[in-house]
C-alpha cells in the first residue's frame, strides 16, 4: 500500500514537463539570496524535502551518492529546497547528513507554492536550458534508478 502511495505523480504540480521552470529566488541557510536561473547551463535535480521527512532522507542520501558525487564534474547539479522550515535546523540537517550540494530554503513559501503540491521529497529533472524534463513525487527505487539513468544520458 506504501509503495503505490509514495510513487507519486504529477497531478499537483503547478508546473509541467516541458515548461521552462519560472525563476525563483531562494536563499542559503545563511541568508545568501540565490536565483534559479544561476543553475542555467546545468543539467539540475532539484528537489523539495523537509529536515522531518525519512522518505526525504533516504532521496537526498541517494542524490549525494548517485548523482551529485558521480556526475557534478560533468555539469550536473543536485539542488534541495527546504520550505517553511526554519534556516538553522536546515544547516544542521546538511551538516548532520554530510551533504555537500547546494541546499536552499524557501522562508516565504513561494518555491513551493510555484511549484505546487504538498507531498515530499518532490523531484524535478531540468535540463541545461532549465526546461522540466521529469516530475516525480515521492521515493520509489526503481523510479529513481530510472531518474539516475536520464541523468546520466543528458550529461553524455
Amino acid at each position: 500500500m506504501c509503495l503505490l502511495a509514495c510513487r507519486g505523480g504529477t497531478s499537483d504540480w503547478r508546473v509541467s514537463e516541458g515548461q521552462l521552470l519560472p525563476e525563483f529566488t531562494l536563499r542559503t541557510p545563511d541568508g545568501k539570496s540565490v536565483s534559479t536561473s544561476e543553475y542555467r547551463g546545468k543539467i539540475v535535480v532539484l528537489t523539495r524535502f523537509a529536515t522531518w521527512c525519512p522518505p526525504c532522507k533516504i532521496e537526498l542520501g541517494e542524490l549525494q551518492k548517485r548523482v551529485w558525487e558521480p556526475m557534478k564534474d560533468r555539469g550536473v547539479m543536485v539542488v534541495a529546497v527546504s520550505s517553511g522550515e526554519d534556516p538553522q535546523t536546515v544547516a544542521s540537517y546538511v551538516e548532520r547528513e554530510g551533504l555537500t550540494f547546494p541546499v536552499l530554503v524557501d522562508p516565504s513559501g513561494e518555491f513551493a507554492r510555484g511549484v505546487g503540491g504538498n507531498s515530499i521529497p518532490r523531484l524535478m529533472l531540468l535540463d541545461r536550458d532549465q526546461y522540466i524534463r521529469k516530475l516525480h513525487v515521492g521515493y520509489y527505487e526503481p523510479e529513481f534508478q530510472k531518474l539516475v539513468e536520464e541523468v546520466e544520458a543528458l550529461a553524455r
